[in-house]
């Protein structure tokens, strides 16, 4: 069960020049498009299901389709729930048929979710079961798109995950 995606209105040029009249256009603009996001982690479910998230922290909790909802705590900005396992039909042809991997619909709602939070959160926080392949994969995508850090010799992600989310963020 994913939860619903709240909608966050990036502020207008007229509402940044109200609030900040000495800034020029250019400097609204990138005010308004300069992503807030600054930290992109991956961790364990164990992990999130025992943080206590700083302030503007958000949760992409992915969990694998027969397992439990992750046991999220209170004080998150904001949580997005994805199921899927952790597969790469590209690298892995041939897998297990019974495995769910990552759906367009999903993707697309990761999408959404990191474009509403980019201005309101600094920290953004991903999950799955071992937080070492789909959380990185998810991770790694969103850290590009904020020019966030990432750790350059991390190749332990999910290679499918990372390349079907990459172009919609």
């Amino acid at each position: 069960m994913a939860c619903k995606v709240l909608t966050v209105p990036v502020p207008s040029f007229a509402s940044l020049a109200r609030r900040h009249p000495s800034l020029s256009s250019t400097e609204m603009r990138q005010a308004k498009f300069a992503p807030m996001l600054r930290r992109v982690l991956f961790v364990s479910q164990r992990q999130a299901e025992g943080m206590h998230p700083p302030r503007a922290t958000a949760l992409i909790s992915i969990t694998d389709p027969a397992r439990q909802p992750a046991r999220i705590g209170d004080g998150w900005h904001s949580v997005l729930r994805v199921s899927f396992d952790d597969v790469d039909p590209v690298t892995f042809p041939g897998q297990d048929g019974h495995l769910c991997a990552i759906e367009s619909q999903q993707v697309a709602d990761i999408a959404a979710f990191v474009a509403e939070h980019i201005h309101r959160c600094r920290r953004l926080v991903v999950h799955c079961r071992h937080g070492v392949s789909r959380s990185a994969a998810v991770a790694k995508a969103i850290a590009e798109v904020c020019d966030a850090p990432f750790p350059a010799d991390y190749d332990d992600f999910n290679e499918f995950v990372y390349l079907v989310l990459r172009n919609p963020l």
